[in-house]
């Protein structure tokens, strides 16, 4: 089943806050970010204008989705001038400061990047996904959705439960600012990217998972 409404932006986060490992330092510059980035070992870290947020491995679940969401959304988009990556691809935030990993990216035409950053971070994104784990949930339903909705050439924002079988997705029109919410809770459902002409099952983003594996 899937339902759908209109929400106004940016909406509000949600109370529960992250239990994503916060580096416990404060005021670091882009460029010392950067110089942190590149050295870590353990994981990628976010940059939230001063604050630096470590991202954890994650649970099989998780990677068995974000590689059934990388097939499938590649093999519909391959010919239609849109290329898809995952959470290797930083993306820049410009009105925040702001440099994250999403979980999927995908970007039609030619890729914008922000001069001089090594991973190179993308400005044009048009679809982001975010697999919802229990350290990063409610960021990525927070302040990370509140980023997100600042890049005018996003139109399709998803999160996709790695405990069930549920997809919620936020698209807008070009140059809107109201967002449409749409739940899709079934196998048989598929996920709408109508501007990218293109419509992704559940069942195979959610093929072969296994929910509680590695647990």
């Amino acid at each position: 089943m899937s339902a759908a409404e209109r929400l106004p932006s940016p909406l509000p986060a949600p109370l529960p806050p992250t239990r994503a490992r916060v580096v416990p330092f404060s005021h670091i510059t882009q460029a010392e970010y950067f110089q942190r980035d590149a050295a870590t070992t353990d994981g990628r870290l976010e940059y939230y204008d001063g604050e630096i947020v470590a991202m954890a491995g994650a649970q099989p679940a998780h990677i068995d989705l974000v590689g059934n969401l990388l097939i499938g959304l590649s093999q519909r988009l391959g010919g239609k001038g849109c290329r898809v990556r995952t959470n290797d691809q930083r993306v820049y935030i410009p009105t925040k400061r702001g440099y994250v990993y999403p979980d999927v990216v995908a970007a039609c035409g030619e890729w914008h990047y922000q001069p001089d950053t090594n991973p190179a971070a993308l400005l044009n994104p048009v679809l982001l996904i975010e697999v919802l784990s229990e350290s990063t949930a409610a960021n990525d339903q927070g302040r990370k959705f509140e980023w997100y909705q600042t890049l005018p050439s996003l139109r399709y924002y998803a999160l996709v439960s790695a405990e069930r079988v549920s997809v919620l997705l936020y698209s807008r029109e070009p140059g809107a600012r109201l967002w449409t919410a749409a739940f899709y809770e079934d196998l048989t459902d598929e996920l709408p990217l109508t501007a990218l002409n293109v419509a992704l099952p559940l069942a195979e983003i959610y093929n072969a998972v296994v929910f509680g594996e590695g647990e």
